[in-house]
């Protein structure tokens, strides 16, 4: 079962997150890296294991990746090495540590649900340059348009632990408006999807922080309920996850 503290619930599923987390449209970080200057000065805050900072990087982004959780900041650091743009950074989204004014664009992919709050907030606000810009990404699960789709959702909502309360379709556009009052928003949606084996399938919901764990009474049901899904649906071996990836792009005044 998840910790109550957001920092510490992928402690133990690193290696399943960066094996079986879905990565990011290559439009998505075209579209980035139109809208920055070049070799933009970047906080990825709640950076996890790396995934988005990679992406980041690979286009000659500055990527300074704020992580809290020590096996998710080191795996990220053992991954990017090579990357002479890359800077790890041991702090939280309400004390990243970064200086006053010194970042050009702030991302959060799949990530801002876990520290939806004013304090952060204003430590965004703190760290931005005038003109900067807030990228908030998310790789959003479609739960309908097929058999497979709904059946998957519906095995979440009856046996993943807590589920329903730390899913980030929790962080509503409003709220969003709310938070960051005084920034320009625009949203776009871009198509993505996984295709995975039965071990993928697996793989995947075992990298989510609400999925419990091998000795809770729920681990068996769900895991028979995920295989029969599996078979039920697979198709040359595998099935198909798909996303919405949803991008809130804040441009500061």
């Amino acid at each position: 079962m998840g910790t109550d503290d957001p920092t510490q619930r992928f402690s133990n599923r690193v290696v399943d997150y960066v094996k079986y987390r879905p990565t990011y449209p290559p439009d998505l970080i075209a579209a980035l890296k139109a809208k920055m200057p070049a070799g933009a000065i970047t906080a990825d805050i709640g950076a996890g294991t790396g995934i988005f900072t990679r992406l980041l990087l690979d286009q000659d982004f500055t990527v300074f990746a704020v992580e809290p959780n020590s096996a998710m900041r080191h795996q990220a650091e053992t991954d990017l090495r090579g990357y002479p743009a890359f800077h790890s950074v041991s702090g939280q989204a309400e004390a990243t540590t970064l200086s006053v004014q010194s970042i050009n664009l702030i991302t959060c992919a799949q990530a801002f649900h876990w520290f939806a709050t004013p304090a952060a907030v204003a430590e965004f606000r703190r760290i931005l340059r005038p003109g900067g810009a807030i990228a908030l990404i998310w790789n959003q699960r479609r739960t309908v348009g097929s058999a497979f789709a709904r059946g998957y959702e519906a095995l979440l909502c009856q046996y993943a632990t807590d589920y329903i309360s730390v899913r980030h379709e929790n962080i509503t556009v409003d709220l969003i408006s709310q938070l960051f009052s005084g920034f320009n928003l625009t949203t776009t949606a871009y198509d993505n999807a996984q295709d995975l084996s039965w071990a993928g399938l697996k793989g995947r919901l075992e990298s989510c922080s609400y999925c419990p764990p091998i000795d809770h009474p729920h681990y068996g049901p769900l895991l028979a309920h995920l295989q029969k899904l599996f078979v039920d649906h697979a198709q040359v071996g595998q099935v198909q996850i798909a996303y919405d990836t949803l991008v809130y792009w804040l441009r500061s005044g």
